[in-house]
């Protein structure tokens, strides 16, 4: 579907630790997070149990620890 928010792309300082990811019921069906080393990046990818459209709504959490 063109108007359905599908997933979420971002980075994260390279030296976190400890990521964690959840929606309301549990682990979001599809995620990846990569360090990359080139980038010197966490890269993570998130992606909802389905497609939502307009009106739906959707609580996740996402944290993780950083040392400062």
């Amino acid at each position: 579907m063109k108007n359905a928010y599908k997933g979420v792309e971002f980075d994260l300082p390279y030296e976190i630790w400890g990521l964690y990811y959840q929606d309301e019921v549990g682990n979001i069906t599809t995620s990846h997070a990569l360090r990359d080393e080139s980038s010197k990046l966490v890269r993570v990818s998130l992606n909802p149990r389905f497609s939502l459209l307009g009106g739906w709504k959707s609580n996740w959490q996402i944290g993780y620890n950083f040392n400062t």
